[in-house]
């Protein structure tokens, strides 16, 4: 039968349809096997679908021993074969230990939030199964959140260090399998929900540490105190299960759909015993001033992360200026010299530099430009500062005497040179204006970027290899789709590290960061903004050549500033006097 004729027969609402063959090559066969007969192999069994004819509406019973086609288990309803004459509607569908993470709460919203999952459809929320519940509740419990920062807070110096790295860091702790708990208490307290977890679940985790480690970490003992709930009270809130979480967007969810309701705390606050409640109360305050502890050792981490992030940054500047020899060489733990103190002269931009270039570096600056919509690479910008070339040369006003020794390319995909940016920004590819723009086939894109670095020259005095800066603005994405290309050169460059280097590129610089850190601003700028603070001008922006120009371009006129420039030097008289301006006829 031709296709025609099935179309035919499928429009006309002809039944005879239904027993047609979807393989046109062959004969039409009955559909149902004929009862009593033994199920004979079919050319259904040769596509993937499976020889066993069953029929839709009948339930059918899971031969427990059977082994059946892939299609079998993909087309019917999957569960766990249990034994008996228990059918197929009958499978149970939560069996599945050690871990459930359907939610008991009400269903979860909708709406999409600011932290990372998937929106759970409502009808998709299911109610918490019994079998997934404890089958007791604990009496003992420890609070969540302290023991997801116990290595921080609890333990000190390289043992910090080890056991964070090796149970904590990227999210290890709330990647494993927790019941979570929630005691419903009011305001006063604590606004937020107190989330614990049972005692029993966070010694076997200490236990693991203490056995990988050889070390012995406890949940009791002095500055421990508030680490150990115990409820033996029935009268007296008690914790409520809220469910099992694997990821933190579980736990997230879960924290969201308890209950506001403090009733429970009120209603044992009016029946039970003023003493006894009094107790009680104190030793609830105590378990969440450790979570309230736990919130300011986090705060207080996060600044200290922030000051040795500037701290570095302030290096690099230093590590900078330093190679374009306006300063001295750093030197480990010594005070350096600055030019706020007035312990360096400022530069005088028209003498050379006062110090030797420090390890006489190549900068190459690196910018890339790809459709947004399609992930298409299209232009890449690459652009060297040679220091060698810098040498006896005077800076001149605003560096213009260093930046006309930048040399710039603008390659272009071959295949991509019709591709232009319009949805997010304008792109101007045909716009490079340092130079003349070069199409590279495809192929070939990565090997020419490589050979910007691997093609580097010795230091022609001494013969040795040359220390290569890699410069950019916020590289990571730029990076991401030159190491997709193929390009051999940042293959092994990791940019989630402050500060990634590899044997090729010795030190990553961001322009921007630098900026900021100098001018103390709470964000970097991005390129516009940074020429425009700096007093330069940035023409056909979004070219790939002409954004590797410009951020070399910062990186220089940056570094003078920082070293005291003073513009203008043409126009001064030799004691610094200015030089008065030719009134206009």
């Amino acid at each position: 039968m031709d296709p025609q004729e099935r179309l035919n027969m499928l429009y006309s609402g002809d039944m005879q349809s239904m027993d047609v063959d979807t393989r046109l090559n062959h004969q039409a066969h009955p559909r149902r096997a004929q009862p009593g007969s033994t199920p004979v192999p079919s050319i259904q069994a040769e596509q993937g679908v499976s020889e066993f004819d069953f029929d839709p509406v009948t339930p059918v019973a899971i031969p427990v021993n059977e082994q059946f086609q892939l299609s079998y288990i993909r087309t019917l309803v999957i569960g766990i074969p249990v034994e008996g004459d228990r059918y197929l509607t009958e499978l149970d569908q939560y069996v599945r230990s050690p871990s459930c993470t359907i939610p008991e709460m009400s269903p979860l919203s909708t709406t999409p939030s600011d932290d990372s999952g998937p929106v759970v459809p409502k009808e998709l929320v299911l109610p918490l199964p019994d079998i997934c519940r404890p089958p007791t509740i604990p009496t003992m419990f420890t609070p969540a959140v302290t023991m997801a920062r116990f290595a921080i807070n609890y333990c000190s110096g390289d043992l910090s260090k080890n056991v964070s790295e090796r149970f904590y860091d990227g999210d290890k702790f709330w990647s494993r399998t927790w019941d979570l708990y929630f005691l419903p208490i009011p305001k006063s307290i604590d606004e937020k929900p107190f989330l614990l977890i049972p005692t029993v679940h966070a010694q076997a985790l200490l236990d693991e540490i203490n056995s990988a480690l050889r070390i012995n970490l406890t949940l009791m003992g002095q500055g421990k105190q508030g680490l150990v709930l115990e409820f033996d009270n029935d009268r007296l809130p008690r914790p409520e299960f809220i469910g099992q979480s694997q990821t933190v967007w579980q736990k997230n969810k879960l924290i969201d759909a308890i209950p506001k309701s403090t009733e429970i705390w009120e209603n044992a606050l009016k029946e039970v015993d003023p003493t006894v409640f009094k107790a009680f109360e104190e030793k609830i305050k105590a378990s969440v001033a450790t979570v309230k502890a736990d919130r300011a050792a986090q705060k207080k981490a996060k600044q200290a992360k922030r000051d040795a992030a500037k701290k570095k940054l302030e290096q690099c500047l230093g590590r900078m200026q330093a190679c374009f020899g306006l300063r001295p060489a750093l030197k480990q733990n010594v005070e350096q010299p600055s030019f706020t103190s007035g312990q360096l002269d400022p530069v005088d931009v028209l003498t050379p530099a006062k110090f030797k270039f420090h390890d006489m570096p190549i900068f190459i600056s690196v910018d890339v430009e790809w459709m947004e919509d399609y992930g298409v690479l299209t232009e890449v910008g690459i652009s060297t500062l040679d220091m060698y070339n810098l040498q006896d040369v005077v800076p001149g006003d605003f560096g213009h005497m260093w930046l006309s020794k930048i040399q710039s390319r603008h390659l272009r995909v071959e295949e991509h040179r019709h591709y232009v940016n319009t949805k997010y920004l304008q792109g101007c590819p045909g716009n490079f204006d340092y130079g003349k723009s070069e199409f590279i086939p495809n192929a070939e894109i990565a090997k020419a970027v490589d050979d910007a670095f691997f093609k580097v020259p010795p230091l022609k005095s001494t013969g040795e290899k040359r220390t290569v800066i890699l410069v950019g603005l916020n590289l990571q994405s730029d990076i991401m789709i030159l190491q997709r290309k193929g390009c051999k050169t940042f293959r092994e460059l990791d940019m989630s590290l402050p500060f990634p280097s590899t044997p090729i590129i010795k030190e990553v610089v961001d322009v921007a960061q630098l900026y900021r850190v100098y001018a103390e601003e709470s964000q970097p700028p991005g390129l516009a903004n940074l020429l425009k603070k700096l007093q330069l001008v940035g023409r056909h922006l979004h070219n790939a050549g002409n954004d590797a120009y410009h951020t070399l371009e910062a990186l220089v006129t940056l570094m003078l500033q920082v070293a005291g420039e003073k513009p203008g030097a043409y126009e001064r008289n030799p004691d610094g006097s200015a030089i008065p301006l030719p009134l206009p006829n």
